[in-house]
């Protein structure tokens, strides 16, 4: 219990000390451009692990390939093919993506990145909590306020998407995560906690290639 209540403390922390005075709500948000999907784009992200013991992120080793290879049509809406291709997890670490080659597609609809099975994965118009479809009770939140994610890859601009389970108190339990968004480059950086399993997981930018 030690163990889960400073991992909290740990992610309450770094989420608190990257925002600026900046308010998104002031900003006018590009959807065409926004999530950089076009054919050719691509990022390359590593999975970080932290120690509560050094108070340290540690490299797992397990990187990311992501490419936009093509587009196809299904069910009359246009997707962006999206390969990703995942190595390093040699030890089939059941909280890091497994090995592999994944396909996947998203669109844009109006504001929002849809996957093909019409699960939400991020939107920019609304800053309201959402309950998320096809997500077994969980809700969604976009944070009003500018945030800088520092990586590997730069410093980025971005918007903060908060994803959490409540109680009937309205208290939030379980599994949390953050995804950050910067506008015509897309997915910077995601945070993961995981109470049960004792892990504050990290999935930075390191390099991209945007047409």
């Amino acid at each position: 219990m030690k163990n889960i209540l400073f991992l909290i403390s740990s992610f309450a922390l770094l989420l608190s000390c990257n925002s600026n005075d900046d308010d998104i709500t002031e900003q006018q948000v590009d959807n065409t451009s926004f999530y950089a999907l076009k054919v050719g784009n691509t990022w390359n992200y590593k999975h970080y692990d932290y120690n509560a013991d050094t108070e340290e992120f540690i490299d797992t080793g397990i990187s990311e390939q992501v490419e936009i290879t093509g587009k196809e049509t299904i069910y009359n809406d246009e997707y962006f093919v999206i390969k990703t291709t995942t190595v390093g997890n040699d030890n089939t670490l059941n909280y890091f993506p497994d090995n592999g080659v994944k396909i996947t597609y998203n669109r844009v609809y109006e504001y929002s990145l849809v996957a093909e099975t019409n699960r939400l994965i991020f939107y920019t118009n609304n800053f309201d909590e959402t309950m998320l479809a096809f997500s077994d009770g969980y809700f969604s939140k976009i944070n009003p306020e500018a945030l800088i994610r520092s990586v590997n890859a730069g410093d980025f601009n971005c918007l903060e998407m908060d994803i959490y389970r409540k109680n009937d108190a309205g208290e939030i339990i379980g599994n949390r995560s953050k995804r950050y968004y910067s506008d015509g480059i897309g997915l910077i950086n995601t945070i993961s906690i995981r109470p049960t399993q004792n892990r504050l997981t990290e999935k930075r930018l390191e390099s991209y290639s945007i047409q």
